[in-house]
């Protein structure tokens, strides 16, 4: 079978739903595969696995490859609705891993989602919205929630078993409450560097004057070019990677619609009780009013940077809303700063060129990527017909912040903004 080829991986999906291209056998055993393909067919999951190799020259290979291989399914005329897991990138196994792993190797997975995934599902809300829930589940949900990840077979087996109980809520829990674990633990680690945050909006990061200018010059990504990258069997012509960028667009202003929905569904549900901390309190309907602004259920079209805006803002009322509930001081957690969508920026690199530097949080994902010399998943969007990362587009206040990742008052930034 031909490598990368969307048609003949569509193909064989409609005998298993688990893919496994040459080489990658050793992720995931004959036996694993036959249980896992086996819950899957027997509780009707649409639950697909595409396991490839990934090219070692590009780091978003595996969202490409699903986006492509659902289009070759829809062209066949069957059913492509469900949840896609592939492969991002590879990499060496740390001593303490911190994406699903298996013996010798650490895998990033990449998540695509159209339409129900389970009949079981199909009533509850939230249930066309699984990517970042079974992303952070399969990173963080390891032992209930203890902020590790799950071994490659037995986390993807977990992830079926769940959602053949209907089991959405514990994905979701799991996954959210091992991030939050997983910030606390670094939060900890590093309270004693300098410029590390205390309580209040969150950690307290310089923003250097050129910064943008900076990064633009250093960033080697051009999404154009990641997305052409190294592949044998074929290349993206332009009218499919604007196909796969409006694709794209579209998602993340219905996740951020999503996104808000569910942080107003969640603030309506609770109660403030007598011990909870009110200044919390009303932070998550501050985050939760500004989130909805930035992607207004009028019908109009949001920028897709306010619903990156939007997706993070949300994600800041629900980390409000659990330290109310929790009745716990609220630190936020730093996004990445090349990929808010990445989640939390938990390393330090530092950029430079001439007489530019700038130290700005990464993920882990994207520190390794630049320590290996790899051109990282940057945020990007389509200016005037072609890519460009969000920070050289000059859009406030997410070029000049990261997102928050550079300073932390988005609420004041974008209230200022009108």
């Amino acid at each position: 079978m031909a490598e990368d080829d969307p048609a003949e991986i569509a193909a064989a999906l409609e005998t298993s739903p688990v893919y496994r291209a040459p080489g990658t056998e050793a992720w995931l055993s004959d036996a694993a595969a036959a249980d896992l393909a086996a819950t899957i067919t027997e509780n009707d999951l649409g639950l697909f696995v595409v396991l490839e190799v990934p090219p070692a020259s590009t780091s978003n290979h595996g969202a490409d490859l699903l986006t492509l291989v659902k289009q070759a399914r829809d062209r066949a005329g069957v059913d492509s609705a469900g949840l896609y897991v592939g492969v991002d990138y590879v990499g060496p196994r740390d001593e303490d891993p911190h994406d699903p792993y298996t013996e010798t190797a650490e895998l990033r997975l990449a998540f695509q989602q159209w339409g129900d995934v389970s009949p079981q599902l199909s009533s509850e809300y939230g249930a066309d919205d699984l990517e970042f829930p079974a992303e952070l589940f399969l990173s963080y949900g390891h032992g209930g929630g203890d902020g590790t990840p799950f071994e490659l077979a037995a986390g993807l087996q977990e992830l079926a078993d769940r959602l053949a109980e209907g089991d959405a809520a514990t994905i979701r829990d799991d996954g959210s409450d091992g991030l939050n674990r997983a910030n606390e633990t670094n939060a900890s680690s590093t309270s004693s560097a300098p410029g590390a945050a205390g309580e209040g909006d969150g950690p307290s990061l310089p923003l250097v004057g050129g910064v943008v200018a900076a990064l633009v010059v250093v960033a080697v990504v051009v999404a154009a070019s990641r997305r052409r990258g190294s592949r044998r069997t074929f290349a993206l012509p332009d009218s499919v990677l604007s196909r796969v960028r409006e694709a794209e667009a579209d998602e993340l202003r219905r996740r951020a619609r999503s996104a808000v929905v569910v942080l107003g569904e969640r603030i309506d549900g609770a109660k403030l009780g007598p011990r909870d901390d009110a200044e919390t309190w009303q932070s998550a309907l501050d985050h939760y009013e500004a989130a909805g602004r930035l992607v207004p259920d009028d019908g109009s079209e949001p920028d897709v940077l306010d619903a990156v805006g939007a997706i993070v803002l949300a994600d800041r009322g629900e980390q409000a809303l659990a330290a109310t509930r929790r009745r716990k001081g609220l630190v936020f957690t730093t996004p990445c700063f090349l990929n808010p969508l990445h989640g939390t920026g938990r390393r330090q690199d530092t950029v430079t060129h001439g007489r530019f530097r700038v130290d700005a949080p990464v993920c882990d994902r994207c520190h390794a990527d630049l320590k290996a010399g790899r051109r990282p998943d940057i945020l990007d969007v389509v200016e005037h017909g072609r890519a460009e990362h969000y920070f050289e587009t000059n859009r406030e206040p997410w070029a000049s912040t990261g997102y928050g990742a550079l300073q932390p008052d988005l609420l004041t930034l974008i209230r200022s903004r009108g």
